[in-house]
């Protein structure tokens, strides 16, 4: 394993064991957002050290943790895990809230026939061809200062 996927599973690694917010009641839905929303980045170091498989282990990791975590509470309820790719803010996240709530907490239209490995592939895809147009980007900003 490279170093630098070694330096960003390492960075990550203590969401893996997060504490969970966990109710059973619709009434706290924002404090459950609010407490188990957990956003991932990719910094421009880390691009293409990363790949799908290296962040589907680590949601893998991470609902193992939450099951883990849900049958230790004393509060008997099922979660819903959800994860979507935030295009806006070049993250990609998931949470957890309670199964007692009707539908997800999104107010725009949802996929729901996209899979975990095609939302992370996005990702993943996304972000370096972000930072690789960025880079293009500064080499002719280089090029053009040095005419």
């Amino acid at each position: 394993m490279n170093s630098l996927k070694e330096e960003f599973l390492e960075i990550i690694r203590p969401l893996e064991s997060a504490e969970i917010y966990i109710s059973e009641s619709i009434e706290e839905l924002k404090k459950e957002i609010y407490e188990n929303m957990i956003p991932i980045g990719i910094s421009e170091n880390f691009v293409g050290a990363v790949d799908v498989n290296d962040i589907l282990n680590f949601l893998g990791r991470v609902k193992l943790n939450r099951k883990k975590q849900l049958l230790n509470s004393l509060i008997k309820v099922d979660l819903i895990y959800y994860v979507w790719y935030d295009s806006g803010a070049g993250q990609l996240r998931f949470n957890f809230i309670n199964a007692n709530h009707s539908k997800l907490p999104f107010k725009t239209k949802l996929n729901l026939n996209v899979s975990e490995r095609q939302i992370v592939k996005a990702f993943i895809e996304d972000v370096w061809s972000m930072y690789n147009t960025l880079e293009k980007r500064k080499e002719i900003g280089r090029k053009l200062l040095k005419q």
